[in-house]
């Protein structure tokens, strides 16, 4: 029972070296209950402390996928709000082109009348 727990223990630290840092694969053996063998014992709850690092790691992964879709939701609203100033500042430009050129016409007739007027005095 030594040699085979002495085993599991190297397996298990050979496994945690390779997989640190690594991104890992959703574990379906989530473990429950450990076997009532005591000599196994402490190697059940490494097994248990390795998957809960691989299932926080795994959630630290998601919250870093769902903040950043948060981010590029604010920068659509960012970009939906700039677009909407945009286009109110081209509906202001559009009326003050079209007074402009309403004055530009009312200062034409009133040249022509002027001068109209001159001639019949």
């Amino acid at each position: 029972v030594d040699i085979s727990a002495s085993l599991l223990s190297q397996a298990v630290i050979q496994h945690l070296k390779q997989t640190k840092g690594k991104k890992k694969s959703k574990r379906t053996n989530k473990p429950s209950e450990p076997p009532p063998d005591s000599s196994i014992d402490s190697m059940w709850k490494l097994h248990r402390l390795v998957y809960a690092r691989d299932s926080t790691e795994d959630q630290i992964e998601k919250n870093k996928q769902l903040l950043e879709e948060l981010r590029n939701e604010d920068r659509l609203k960012e970009l939906y709000d700039l677009d909407q100033e945009l286009e109110e500042a081209e509906r202001k430009n559009q009326k003050f082109e079209t007074k402009m050129e309403i004055l530009i016409e009312t200062r034409s007739k009133d040249k022509k009348f002027q001068e109209e007027f001159r001639k019949t005095q």
